[in-house]
């Protein structure tokens, strides 16, 4: 009696995470392509997901967030504010092939802390993107490209990631690890502290102070009076 009731509830279990599992969509983008305006409010934190262009606008304006996409493609869009964090990605259950792909992000924020792209993402800043205390996060092959000015600038890149910039902070912590570049000469910082593993470069001006640890391949270009 006990192994009949023990068996029954087995089952139901089974039964319901089967039944709560969702199903994976399999989606050919469409040739039609549809532009959404989304609500947002005020945030400092933001992350975009999966092959997404980002066009980021600074303007002393309210937030604005529009997206361009392939039609059959938009309501698998999620798009969720919580808190100071904004986040724009593809829902988890969707795979995509064929082409060809359009997803592109046009975002105006007035303030902005911090910036995540993962999952081959790539991020362009259409103007200088200025602060105090700046962080970069980049991982699964994604790319930042543009102007940043800032009194502090921390960077993290992981796994084959691209920061690709000019202007110029008091302070730069960079870590990367993975095949990942950092550059241009056009970047200068007056103290770098830096730390590269596993074929990573790096290439700034740097004018004051330099502390790096490089491993596994990795090398650190500079131009400047730093020592």
């Amino acid at each position: 009696m006990r192994n009949t009731i023990f068996f029954a509830a087995l089952f139901l279990l089974t039964a319901t995470w089967m039944g709560c599992e969702k199903e994976n969509i399999h989606i050919v983008p469409s040739t039609a392509v549809s532009s959404q305006e989304h609500a947002i409010s005020s945030f400092a934190d933001f992350t975009i997901e999966d092959p997404f262009e980002v066009y980021v606008t600074f303007a002393a304006t309210a937030p604005t967030l529009r997206i361009e996409a392939n039609e059959n493609i938009q309501h698998l869009i999620k798009v969720k504010q919580n808190g100071d964090r904004l986040t724009v990605g593809l829902e988890n259950n969707v795979s995509i092939s064929g082409g060809p792909l359009v997803l592109k992000a046009y975002l105006t924020t007035n303030d902005l802390s911090s910036i995540q792209a993962r999952g081959t993402a790539s991020v362009y800043l259409q103007n200088t993107w200025q602060g105090q205390q700046l962080d970069v996060e980049l991982d699964g092959a994604s790319n930042l490209t543009g102007s940043i000015s800032a009194q502090t600038l921390s960077a993290d890149l992981t796994g084959a990631s691209n920061l690709m910039i000019d202007g110029s902070t008091g302070t730069f912590n960079l870590r990367a690890d993975g095949a990942c570049h950092m550059e241009d000469l056009d970047f200068a910082t007056n103290t770098l502290a830096a730390e590269l593993e596993g074929a990573c470069t790096a290439t700034l001006t740097v004018h004051q102070q330099i502390s790096v640890t490089a491993t596994g391949g990795s090398t650190l270009y500079y131009q400047g009076d730093a020592t």
